[in-house]
């Protein structure tokens, strides 16, 4: 799919394979959400009030920091000061309501020990599979769009068989197997086509176009931010 291809990280795709794409959602368990959740401004504001201590945010600086900035009114991938104290500043005392800081999202909240989470595509909708009041949703100002990549190390040992691996896993019928087990969607549209309809005509899973327009991907400079990585240092190791 163009959409994943040639990015910014690798540009004409010379060292890496689009594989898996998503975004990074709002899964809560309707039981216990009523209404539901559908913004990042909404999650931040009733994940320490309302839903205290059945909150999960993930450690992933960019899927949280980032969605905490976002629902602030500020882009994905601020690294500007001033934004970020404010962003560390409402998270520091956001972080002893929360259930956990933790990319385990699937356990706690199949267990109803958190009945709102930040996640990530598959997480969300493989326990909306499981539970019929599980719900996974993009947020409507904003957030991550992500990919997931293969690629070989410069230093493989075994080169021929990273390769001899990459020529199968990337065969239509395997990728679609993946992500039929997964159900986080495919970059290759030759596999979308052939998952079932309930899986590629699923707008929670593969989300129309007009739902990924506000979302932005993490830049090089977000990922490599000393500012940012150490800012969410403290965040985590803050009481």
């Amino acid at each position: 799919n163009a959409l994943f291809m040639d990015q910014a990280f690798d540009k004409g795709n010379t060292h890496s394979i689009p594989k898996n794409w998503g975004t990074t959602g709002i899964a809560y368990r309707s039981s216990r959400v009523p209404g539901g959740v559908t913004t990042w401004k909404q999650f931040f504001e009733v994940a320490g009030t309302t839903y205290e201590g059945k909150t999960l945010i993930v450690d992933h600086q960019i899927s949280s920091f980032g969605s905490a900035a976002v629902a602030m009114g500020y882009s994905l991938n601020t690294i500007d000061p001033t934004e970020m104290a404010a962003v560390e500043a409402m998270l520091i005392a956001l972080k002893p309501k929360l259930f956990a800081i933790s990319s385990d999202v699937q356990p706690p909240l199949r267990a109803l020990d958190t009945w709102l989470s930040i996640a990530w595509t598959g997480d969300g909708v493989q326990v909306g599979r499981d539970n019929e009041d599980a719900r996974y949703v993009v947020a409507s100002d904003g957030g991550e769009l992500w990919i997931d990549s293969f690629t070989v190390a410069a230093d493989a040992p075994h080169r021929d068989a990273a390769y001899a691996f990459l020529n199968y896993i990337t065969q239509p019928d395997q990728a679609a197997a993946e992500t039929e087990f997964c159900l986080f969607p495919h970059a290759n549209d030759k596999a979308t086509a052939l998952l079932p309809a309930e899986i590629k005509d699923n707008a929670v899973i593969y989300p129309p176009a007009d739902n990924l327009a506000k979302l932005e991907y993490a830049v090089n400079a977000t990922y490599n931010s000393a500012e940012r990585a150490e800012t969410w240092a403290r965040i985590k190791a803050s009481a």
